[in-house]
């Protein structure tokens, strides 16, 4: 009997390659993860509780397994991805495909990961403490359907700072705290590299390429992981390393490209790094 299964977790495998979705920053430059073959989903769930949560990190991601039967000969219409509580497509959590079968009788056909969805926290994604769900759904020449609710619990408010905050920058406490591009504020606990002195809330780029800063007890915090921009083959957007120009070391911005939640520096070698306040999904 042709069916649809559904797995939604925390992070995705390829090979040697992990990523882990849960509290990372939007849009982190990936790695080739295309859907193609060998990606598996860890950590599985339906519940997902994101008490301590801000809007700008992503949840989870999920994927289906499609297992036709034969006799079927056609073209064969796929949508999925999450809908709200009202049952409507979230804005970015969807796609769509079209492809064709010949599936002789006593023949399966079985497709493992034909898409990879993930969802994030955003007024346009997850927004509310409620019950959301992902889908598939098969037309043309077969009709079929799968839904998985999904239970999201302590959502904070995804409610956006007026425009004109993007992009400030300060030193709060042991934190570095900063209104990203999608007006957001982002607190970036710092690592201890021990007292140095100095004025509090003085900021800069150390020359091993890390932001750096001065917390209220007079220690250097450095924000806890960096990365160099590199090629993405799963997102549809900028890709390849970004070279300034040495002369161009230590220029800091708020991300346009990745998300619109990183902090984003030009390094010591002239190169773009982006750090953020979500966990290190590699």
């Amino acid at each position: 009997m042709s069916s649809i299964t559904h797995t939604i977790g925390k992070y995705m495998s390829k090979g040697a390659t992990n990523m882990i979705f849960w509290r990372s920053n939007f849009n982190m430059p990936v790695p080739d993860m295309s859907p193609s073959s060998g990606i598996t989903i860890g950590s599985p769930a339906t519940s997902y509780d994101l008490a301590g949560y801000v809007p700008g990190l992503e949840i989870c991601i999920g994927t289906h397994t499609i297992s036709l039967d034969g006799p079927l000969n056609g073209t064969v219409n796929l949508l999925f991805g999450y809908y709200n509580p009202s049952g409507n497509l979230l804005g970015s959590c969807w796609n769509t495909w079209t492809f064709d079968v010949n599936i002789a009788s006593g023949d399966t056909w079985t497709y493992v990961n034909y898409g990879l969805m993930n969802t994030g926290c955003a007024f346009w994604e997850i927004a509310q403490s409620a019950t959301y769900s992902f889908r598939t759904y098969l037309t043309g020449a077969i009709t079929l359907s799968k839904t998985t609710n999904l239970t999201f619990s302590n959502v904070p408010s995804t409610t956006q700072l007026d425009p004109s905050y993007a992009g400030h920058i300060w030193v709060d406490g042991n934190y570095l705290a900063i209104v990203n591009a999608n007006q957001w504020v982002h607190r970036i606990l710092g690592t201890d590299q021990g007292y140095v002195g100095g004025t509090p809330g003085y900021i800069w780029m150390d020359t091993s390429s890390n932001i750096s800063w001065i917390s209220e007890d007079g220690h250097k915090r450095t924000a806890p992981w960096k990365i160099k921009q590199f090629a993405s083959w799963f997102f549809n957007g900028p890709t390849g390393e970004r070279y300034a120009g040495t002369d161009k070391a230590g220029t800091i911005w708020m991300d346009y490209e990745f998300g619109r939640t990183h902090l984003a520096y030009i390094g010591y070698d002239g190169y773009k790094y982006l750090c953020g306040a979500g966990d290190y999904p590699y």
